[in-house]
């Protein structure tokens, strides 16, 4: 079965217990900066930071023996005899605090960090690294299992952000002031990076990626966007579906007047 890639996560190559393929369990929300939003009802009072994971596979995945932990990939935390139904979610309340799983004891940090997953045999399940972020808003994908993230004013750990959860809007009074296109992340990468971006104002949106040649490799995304802090995902192919060679690459946005461009390095 071939692995799926995702933005901002890398899924190894790994089957649960010799039968269920375990690249099927997502990190499909999370909330990394808590202050008022989350956990209240079940940490008396405390707001808790919180981990989703989401079974985007046709199969029950039981997740018995796997460890959880942080940056420093030391485990801290083993899952006990538990499932997640195709299409269900499990929410991992990242505490500090041994209480029980699906307590972990470990704390995430809004400057940014990894979440480490590994199977019952110690291989790893899910790295997923993530830069800083904003108190209160949480970071998923949109809809559930794809390969679209966004900023969420409104979390909901343990529900379908289709339903539920709208993203940074106009509506919602929450949205950037200015156009900005950030950094890549990771950058230098192989083969996945994310492109992010602010954008002020609904209005057309252009992406694209070119060889220090000033040669056109990929048109990324030529579409009408809402306002909103958005993402986008460029897997080193060309506009053909072929791989490129490893190097530098530009990628630039462009919007009405404003056009921005950075440099990132792609290697093999």
């Amino acid at each position: 079965m071939p692995m799926k890639k995702y933005i901002f996560i890398v899924l190894l190559v790994g089957v649960a217990f010799g039968q269920l393929d375990s690249s099927y369990v997502l990190i499909n929300e999370f909330l990394a900066g808590s202050e008022t939003c989350c956990g209240t009802e079940i940490f008396d009072g405390n707001a808790e930071d919180f981990v989703e994971l989401y079974n985007n596979g046709a199969d029950t995945v039981n997740i018995s023996g796997w460890g959880f932990s942080d940056t420093d990939g030391i485990i801290t935390t083993i899952a006990p005899d538990t499932s997640i139904a195709p299409g269900d979610f499990l929410v991992l309340w990242y505490t500090g605090d041994n209480n029980g799983f699906p307590e972990v004891n470990e704390k995430l940090s809004k400057n940014g960090e990894t979440i480490y997953i590994a199977d019952a045999d110690g291989s790893p399940v899910v790295s997923y690294d993530f830069g800083s972020q904003t108190d209160d808003l949480s970071y998923g994908r949109n809809p559930d299992g794809s390969a679209i993230w966004e900023y969420f004013p409104n979390p909901n750990p343990g529900q379908s952000n289709v339903i539920e959860n709208t993203s940074l809007s106009i509506d919602g009074k929450i949205v950037p002031e200015a156009f900005v296109l950030h950094q890549n992340y990771p950058n230098p990468f192989n083969p996945v990076t994310s492109l992010r971006y602010n954008l002020p104002n609904d209005g057309l949106v252009n992406i694209t990626i070119y060889d220090m040649r000033g040669r056109l490799i990929k048109t990324l995304l030529n579409s009408s966007q809402t306002a909103g802090y958005k993402t986008s995902q460029w897997n080193a192919t060309n506009d053909r579906n072929e791989p490129v060679s490893a190097g530098l690459y530009l990628y630039a946005i462009q919007t009405g007047e404003f056009r921005q461009t950075r440099k990132m390095v792609l290697l093999k």
